[in-house]
């Protein structure tokens, strides 16, 4: 029987598709992919029907990423372009060459293209994407649109406040108004329904741009908002004043208030973009600003969560027989040069956190403080009270540690409308923390009643910085310090009063916090007899001359050491810091590292006749990134024995390096290699033990980790090697958190009066870090239960080690109360063969946790029994719930 063509031609294309597939395969393996990837493109457009072969599209695309990261290197970008369109031409279906389009533009800086080619990966195939294509959706979603527009656009309070500020200026005549920054464009489209009939909405950031005009059409008002996509400060308005805007709205201001630049923006819009307001022109309208002005405190606080990141703790024998180096977070506050000016890199000298949130809480130290003021009426946003260099003393009103100086501010909108970033405020900023190290000072940090603690303020256009210069305390004895206010009764703004804004007036500016919600005002302004005073009595006070100086015998007083050039000041991050000073970590691998140390085994017969070392030369392999072996492991190495660490970033191999020199008789059977050294098989094969720091300080596991482990295993097959730790177990939980929700999504119109901004919903994530579980609003609507069981010394033993990290598991859980499951929180225990264990849900280690948001939140009732569907794919987890 003769075959037809057709089936003749089908028959030829298969065979050579086959043919095509071999010869792919084979140059691959000689690391030929340009000619492999042309074969696989033959094989797939002779043949569709191999696409439904897993292994086929798994080695096309590892080719096709390795061909395309070979042209990139050669500077052929748009031929690594041209493979990855042809790609998509042929299996246009393929979530796996999709999602490496997508990671392939987004590297490649069009950020835009590459997330919709990692949305549409995730889209296809299973109802459950992969976890690592979800992580990596996340990371370029984050990157694209920060994380505090959710809870921004949450602030129902915020909302309503910036909304009756625009009505009454809309009221009193503004229509023609410039949003600074204007993000989403919520603003503007309050300034519309407020009346407003011109309004420009100036966006930086293109991304952000984009999506604030789709959100305007959404609502209707795209003919009543003009979109500019650049900066304020690049306007060009035309000299004729009217042609200027009669009133700027923005909230461009961070935890510290200043760090986004709103004085410059102010400066310059006042100068270039606003009426005048010497304007005599008889229809002339006062411009005005909202915010009008701003007031900003400070407190002296206490808390180990804050201290523990932030410098070193001298808290054990572990750490205290070593000579440390000084060390930093990189955000504790600088020391400055006679110019006044800091390091390059340190200009926001501070970190922000959600003190509400913090784990083990916070202790307020001391009142809170007012320090500055500012008047936005005005180009004259700093005076000189602003420039000039302050030092407050605190009075301490509770015994504790002080760990760092905190500030939140109130921004006045108007006469009438004031919103706050205070602790107890639940606004959707955060409190600028100044961490206070106490290694950069002669006295321990604790302090009790009766105390002053003497803080250095400076305040430049972009940054404030709070400081501790020195701790004064009461000698037993003598009375207490009431005296030096001048009154018995006084309270702390009269002890210490706030520094002055400039001299500027206008009629549209805020009053003093302090004063009366109906006292009519004319701004933030001292006058002059006040100004007078106020400089007077700072002159008295917090000058080497004043009345400090004469009740100084009354003190014994503590400074932070003046010559600073004599240390060797280290900084690292303020996570590795945290696991430096965990110390209920510290004690699981120090027991860990003593139990293998006796347990290592005795190298096979084949081994020994291979080198002549005897077992006195294993090594420690210490892939903690910050040499906690060397600190805590060094009494269970037996002589003979080296440590290698595995170091990862440059402040990590200063600070190792500093340590090694100052403990140099003591460590000289350590060394440490790259991460890339590692890598590439650059250390001997005689690892006896593994020291892992699995989970990151967020909560998550860190990426490559259980590779690396298994790599590390795996060198010598002869050798049973020991993992500390050697068993991994995920738990999780089902929660109902409205916290949650405002942070990582907009799930109506509620919160924005309204308004329709949902569409920023495309740049949410689905996993949260960094929140502490047991400080976290939330409600428990199942018991904890076990995902994942992971024997991490079998690791180097399997003959597929990537069945680890490729894993689905299914679980049936009871539901334990009625409500609505908005996330599956995880968090990690391990364990080692001496019988430790330690989880990173307890509270006093540096670990927080970590949650997977659900798409849509799914309504239980207690009793119910449902279905968790649990995934892991590289270091990566996501969840399911049916």
């Amino acid at each position: 029987m003769r075959l037809q063509p057709s089936a003749r031609d089908h028959t030829m294309s298969t065979s050579k598709a086959a043919e095509s597939l071999t010869v792919a395969s084979s140059l691959v393996s000689e690391e030929q992919y340009g000619r492999a990837f042309a074969h696989y493109l033959l094989a797939l457009a002779l043949d569709p029907s191999i696409k439904e072969r897993k292994d086929v599209e798994e080695s096309f695309v590892d080719c096709l990423e390795s061909w395309s990261s070979q042209l990139v290197s050669l500077q052929r970008e748009k031929d690594a372009a041209w493979c990855f369109e042809q790609a998509c031409d042929v299996w246009p279906e393929s979530g796996s060459v999709l999602h490496a389009m997508g990671r392939f533009l987004f590297q490649s800086g069009f950020r835009g293209e590459g997330l919709s080619f990692l949305k549409k990966a995730c889209c296809m195939g299973s109802k459950v994407p992969r976890p690592d294509w979800l992580w990596d959706l996340q990371n370029a979603a984050s990157s694209l649109v920060d994380r505090w527009h959710f809870r921004m656009l949450n602030d129902r309070s915020r909302n309503q406040a910036y909304y009756d500020a625009l009505e009454r200026a809309v009221r009193t005549g503004h229509h023609r108004i410039l949003d600074i920054g204007s993000g989403t464009g919520i603003l503007s489209m309050l300034a519309v329904r407020a009346g407003a009939s011109d309004v420009t909405a100036c966006e930086m950031d293109p991304v952000m741009s984009d999506l604030s005009e789709r959100i305007i059409k959404k609502n209707g008002m795209k003919n009543r908002i003009v979109v500019e996509n650049m900066k304020s400060t690049e306007m060009n308005i035309d000299a004729s004043t009217y042609d200027r805007f009669t009133l700027v709205v923005t909230e461009i201001a961070d935890a510290g208030l200043l760090g986004e630049g709103i004085i410059p923006t102010l400066q310059h819009a006042w100068t270039h973009l606003l009426q005048p307001r010497n304007d005599a022109s008889q229809h002339a309208l006062p411009s005005q600003v909202i915010p009008a002005g701003a007031t900003v405190y400070v407190q002296l606080i206490g808390g180990t969560y804050i201290r523990r990141r932030h410098g070193l703790q001298r808290d054990g024998p572990d750490i205290d027989s070593w000579s440390m180096p000084v060390v930093r977070s990189r955000c504790t506050p600088v020391t400055f040069d006679s110019n006044n000016t800091c390091d390059e890199g340190e200009t926001e000298p501070y970190t922000s956190e959600n003190l509400s949130q913090v784990p083990g809480g916070w202790r307020p130290l001391s009142a809170p403080l007012q320090v500055y003021q500012f008047n936005f009426c005005g180009a004259e946003i700093l005076g000189v009270d602003h420039l000039r260099e302050e030092t407050i003393s605190i009075p301490v009103i509770d015994s504790g540690h002080a760990d760092a100086v905190v500030s939140w501010f109130e921004l006045h909108l108007d006469s009438q409308s004031t919103v706050s970033s205070s602790p107890d405020s639940g606004s959707c900023w955060e409190q600028a923390v100044y961490p206070i190290n106490a290694d950069l000072h002669d006295c321990d940090m604790k302090v009790d009643p009766d105390d002053l603690v003497d803080v250095s303020c400076r305040c430049y256009p972009t940054w404030m910085s709070f400081s501790v210069k020195a701790v004064r305390r009461k000698v037993e004895g003598h009375e207490g310090t009431s005296d030096l206010s001048g009154d018995q009764n006084a309270g702390t703004q009269q002890r210490n009063p706030a520094f002055s804004s400039s001299n500027n007036s206008g009629n549209n500016c805020p009053k003093d916090a302090r004063n009366e919600a109906d006292r009519e005002v004319s701004g933030l302004n001292h006058s002059s007899s006040q100004l007078d005073r106020h400089k007077e009595d700072m002159d008295t006070r917090h000058t080497t001359d004043g009345i400090y100086k004469h009740k100084e015998a009354d003190f014994e007083c503590s400074a932070p050491r003046e010559d600073h050039s004599t240390l060797r000041t280290l900084s690292i991050s303020s996570r590795d810091l945290a696991l430096l000073n965990d110390s209920r970590y510290r004690e699981f691998i120090r027991a860990s590292l003593g139990h293998y140390a006796q347990k290592t085994s005795v190298p096979s017969k084949h081994e020994q006749a291979d080198r002549k070392e005897t077992e006195s030369n294993d090594t420690i392999l210490d892939m903690t990134g910050v040499g906690l072996v060397s600190l805590l492991g060094h009494k269970s190495i037996r002589p003979g024995g080296h440590v290698v660490h595995v170091i990862s970033d440059e402040d990590r191999k200063l600070f190792l390096d500093e340590f090694f020199r100052r403990n140099e008789e003591r460590l000289s059977n350590y060394r440490h290699i790259t991460e890339s050294d590692f890598r590439d098989g650059c250390m001997a094969n005689d690892v006896r033990i593994v020291v892992s720091d699995l989970v990151d300080s967020n909560g998550t596991l860190k990426e490559l980790t259980l590779e690396d482990i298994s790599l590390a295993c795996g060198r010598n097959p002869l050798v049973n090697v020991r993992v500390i730790p050697e068993v991994l177990r995920v738990h999780a939980i089902c929660i109902e958190s409205e916290e949650l929700r405002r942070d990582t999504r907009i799930t109506g119109t509620e919160p924005t009066l309204g308004l329709d901004v949902t569409l920023i919903n495309e740049y949410k994530t689905s996993t949260q870090l960094d929140f502490c579980l047991s400080k976290l609003p939330h409600r428990r609507l199942t018991e904890p239960f076990v995902v994942f069981n992971f024997n991490l010394a079998q690791l180097g033993r399997s003959k597929n080690p990537l069945e680890t990290f490729l894993q689905e598991t299914e679980s049936l859980v009871k539901v334990t109360d009625t409500g609505s499951i908005s996330s599956v929180v995880y968090w990690f225990e391990m364990s080692s063969g001496s019988g430790d264990v330690i989880s990173t849900l307890e509270e006093d280690t540096h670990w927080l946790q970590a949650a997977f948001m659900l798409d849509e939140d799914l309504a239980v009732k207690k009793g119910d029994e449902i279905r968790i569907l649990s995934y892991i794919r590289n270091n990566a987890l996501s969840f399911a719930v049916i």
